[in-house]
């Protein structure tokens, strides 16, 4: 396929050329789009090091670490990029991701809100902020949070999946299901809004419609079982990434 062809392209540049800090970044972007996570490591250092600090390739290189749960190492790429990068608001949104990741909270609130220092807009910071708080109890916080990621992103799925959720622990389910069913619409193959559907239809007593979502999400819960998961929310798209 293309990816095979790239591959082979950017190899045969490599065997020319040893020191092409492109041609590494390319081989290390081809393997993480095939979530060969691991492999694609070496490739994006080699790339970080011949480029001599260039910014996409400390934003990939910490992406690919994340991915690879290899946090401590994100976080080191992360924070050497604000040195030369103060003012990035990536770069503090993907330390956030990170801290989230972990379950360090006050770390990622912290880095989330520097991102909203440089964009207070961004849907994406305030919806990680929404569910953190969610997670930590603060439900009034985490309903005006995410409502306004909503606002800012009609199309976004984790604010409408976590405003959702919130809702269920809140047995709030009418107001629950059409932000879960909007959630299922924007993305369908994720197992966890499936089995929020259900929970919310089970209380509604529509249990035709809770049979299928119980059923979907345990279909998607075994494909996704060994899923790599996705990183890329919040990233701006100026040309940076």
């Amino acid at each position: 396929g293309d990816t095979k062809a790239a591959l082979m392209h950017w190899t045969k540049a490599l065997e020319l050329r040893p020191v092409f800090a492109e041609a590494n970044f390319m081989i290390g972007e081809e393997l993480l789009k095939k979530q060969l996570v691991e492999k694609s490591i070496p490739f994006y250092e080699r790339a970080l090091e011949q480029a001599q600090g260039q910014l996409v390739y400390f934003l990939r290189l910490g992406v690919a670490n994340v991915r690879g749960q290899r946090y401590d190492r994100a976080r080191e790429v992360f924070t050497d990029a604000l040195k030369r990068y103060p003012d990035n608001a990536n770069l503090y949104f993907l330390l956030g991701y990170a801290g989230r990741a972990e379950g360090r909270y006050d770390e990622a609130v912290a880095n989330f809100k520097q991102t909203l220092r440089l964009q207070p807009d961004n849907p994406d910071a305030l919806s990680n902020l929404g569910y953190i708080a969610s997670q930590r109890g603060d439900n009034v916080e985490a309903e005006a949070l995410l409502k306004r990621a909503i606002q800012l992103d009609p199309k976004s799925f984790p604010s409408h999946h976590d405003l959702g959720r919130l809702f269920v622990k809140l047995k709030r389910y009418d107001e629950a299901l059409p932000l879960l069913t909007r959630g299922a619409e924007l993305n369908a193959k994720d197992p966890g809004v499936h089995y929020q559907l259900f929970l919310t239809y089970s209380r509604l007593k529509r249990k035709d419609e809770a049979d299928r979502e119980l059923a979907e999400f345990k279909r998607l819960d075994e494909v996704n079982r060994h899923s790599a998961t996705p990183l890329g929310a919040g990233m701006q798209k100026d040309g940076e990434t």
